[in-house]
């Protein structure tokens, strides 16, 4: 495997990659980058330097130098997974932690919209996939767990984190460059131990929310949980490096996740039974009418 190592990856990320991740080399090989400091600098800040001036300059300003400083980490480089546009994560060989003292494993560019990651790899063609409704698609959290599970034969669109996908009760612009309608979707989100029921909670919300609004827009959406009580935090990624398949996962349609998923509040499973009696449709029910007004569907899910 040593031999197939390309040189833009450190000896530390290709092992993280294609034993920790479980990804197929070309695929690591194809999707992502180490970076020294001074590039990861300028992928993760390079938008916002600009907004203030730059930093390359004979006299940096107040604001620029306060901005280098709280992403001094940076310095130290990372892995770099690019996604559309100008998105894309980094994760730091030495991250900081925010003001609650959790550790910040992704860096999302401050300045730069959401997007998603998509692997590359061979035989992975994204311009055919959005428009061929015949190719079944998976949406994750993260590009290691979506380059884990493409590396299986599903392609599979990463999203920034567990509300990545939607934006004011809408599909982000990079789903809905998607063809949707009759498409199968397989929409999987990561598991939290079973002692954090709030963050549990906010999981199947959004796996709700998202699995709705694509079932909206005419995809066939199952929504695959990890089973069991689980101690640690467990991807995609970990799931397939135990040896498992993407059998092992529980499967269910939205209409059922809506209703009897245990960590759903009432006020969504209020809302699933009024989904499912509406029959909401993206083609026949639009999300904003021609006068401007919006429907009924996202009962203010997407805030």
């Amino acid at each position: 495997m040593k031999l197939l190592q390309p040189k833009h990856l450190s000896d530390k990320h290709w092992y993280e990659l294609v034993v920790g991740s479980s990804i197929e080399p070309a695929i690591a090989s194809a999707s992502f980058e180490t970076v020294p400091g001074e590039d990861a600098v300028e992928l993760v800040l390079g938008k916002k330097l600009e907004s203030l001036g730059g930093h390359a300059q004979q006299y940096v300003t107040k604001s620029v130098e306060s901005l280098l400083e709280s992403y001094k980490h940076l310095e130290d480089g990372g892995l770099w997974c690019p996604g559309t546009g100008e998105y894309g994560q980094l994760k730091p060989e030495t991250p900081r932690k925010d003001e609650k003292g959790k550790t910040i494993k992704y860096e999302n560019p401050p300045g730069v919209p959401l997007g998603v990651m998509l692997p590359e790899g061979p035989g992975i063609n994204w311009d055919e996939i959005r428009r061929n409704v015949n190719i079944p698609v998976g949406i994750t959290e993260g590009k290691k767990k979506a380059a884990s599970a493409s590396s299986r034969g599903l392609n599979t669109i990463a999203l920034s984190g567990m509300n990545g996908g939607l934006k004011n009760g809408d599909l982000r612009e990079d789903l809905k460059g998607f063809d949707w309608k009759g498409r199968k979707v397989y929409l999987v989100l990561d598991k939290d131990p079973s002692h954090k029921l709030k963050t549990l909670r906010d999981g199947a919300r959004e796996l709700y929310k998202l699995g709705a609004m694509l079932d909206y827009y005419g995809a066939d959406v199952v929504i695959g949980t990890i089973p069991g009580k689980l101690k640690e935090k467990v991807g995609l990624d970990d799931h397939f490096a135990k040896g498992r398949t993407l059998a092992d996962l529980r499967w269910r349609t939205v209409d059922d996740f809506g209703l009897n998923s245990p960590y759903l509040t009432q006020k969504y499973r209020d809302h699933n039974k009024e989904r499912m009696e509406r029959g909401f449709s993206a083609y026949d029910n639009p999300i904003v009418r021609d006068d401007g007004t919006r429907n009924y569907l996202d009962f203010g899910l997407g805030r």
